[in-house]
C-alpha cells in the first residue's frame, strides 16, 4: 500500500472513526442483562439528525400453522447526523394481537464490516408516540451482521403496546433496501433498510473497473 498513502488514510478513517457515543459492539457480544459488556444506552435526544429514509407502517403477521401468534406493525427510519453524515438506522414497533402474543426478538441487519453503536432513544418517537416497552438485551451475531433487541415480555399485560426506539448507530454515509424480522416462535420478514457500500470500496471497484476496460481496450488495439 506504500504507493496508495492517501487511499490508505481514507480506508483507515473509514474503519476506525469514532461515533458520536461509545459503547461499540463486537461481534458476539452484547449490552443489557445477561453477563454483556455494559447496559443499554439511552441516547435520548428529541432531534437526532435529519431523516433520509422511512419504511412507512408496515402491517406483519406471524402464524404457525392456521394459528396467528402475533399480528402489530413495524416502522424504519435512516436518519442522518449533522456535521459527520454518519447514518443511523432507527426502528419501532407496535404489537396488536393476539393478546397473548409475546416478541422475543427483532432482528436487522446487514452490520457486516460495519463498527454498531447500539441502545435506545426514549426522547424519540416517530410511529405514533415514543413507546415504554425497552429491550432486556442488545446483541451482535458472531459474523457481525446482525443485531438483536431481545425482549424477555414485551407484552406483559393490555395491547396494543409500543416499543421505545431502538437505535444502531453507524459510520455508514449511503444505505440500500434490506430485510428485517420480527420473531415470536415464528417469524415475520419486514422491509427495511441497510448500510451501503463503503465509499472507500466504491472508489477501489471503480478503478478496477476502469482499470480493466483500459486493459481490454489495449489487448484488442494490439490484436488489429
Amino acid at each position: 500500500m506504500k504507493r496508495f498513502p492517501y487511499l490508505t488514510a481514507l480506508l483507515t478513517f473509514v474503519v476506525a472513526a469514532p461515533l458520536a457515543h461509545a459503547t461499540l459492539l463486537s461481534p458476539g457480544q452484547c449490552v443489557g442483562l445477561g453477563g454483556c459488556v455494559g447496559p443499554i444506552q439511552n441516547f435520548n435526544t428529541a432531534t437526532p439528525g435529519t431523516v433520509i429514509a422511512d419504511t412507512g407502517k408496515e402491517a406483519y403477521t406471524i402464524s404457525i400453522g392456521a394459528k396467528v401468534k402475533e399480528q402489530g406493525t413495524f416502522e424504519e427510519q435512516v436518519i442522518q447526523a449533522m456535521g459527520t453524515g454518519f447514518l443511523s438506522f432507527y426502528y419501532q414497533l407496535i404489537i396488536a394481537a393476539p393478546p397473548k402474543g409475546v416478541i422475543d426478538t427483532l432482528e436487522v441487519s446487514d452490520f457486516t464490516d460495519w463498527a454498531t453503536d447500539v441502545g435506545v432513544n426514549t426522547a424519540y418517537g416517530f410511529i405514533g408516540s415514543k413507546g415504554t416497552a425497552s429491550p432486556d438485551q442488545i446483541n451482535l451475531t458472531p459474523d457481525g451482521a446482525t443485531v438483536n433487541f431481545e425482549f424477555a415480555a414485551l407484552i406483559a399485560g393490555a395491547k396494543p403496546v409500543t416499543s421505545v426506539t431502538l437505535v444502531v448507530n453507524t459510520t455508514a454515509l449511503t444505505y440500500m433496501p434490506g430485510t428485517d424480522g420480527v420473531i415470536d416462535s415464528g417469524v415475520a420478514n419486514v422491509n427495511g433498510f441497510e448500510p451501503g457500500p463503503e465509499p472507500a470500496s466504491i472508489v477501489l471497484f471503480g478503478t478496477v473497473l476502469a482499470f480493466t476496460g483500459l486493459t481490454v481496450r489495449r489487448r484488442l488495439a494490439s490484436k488489429q
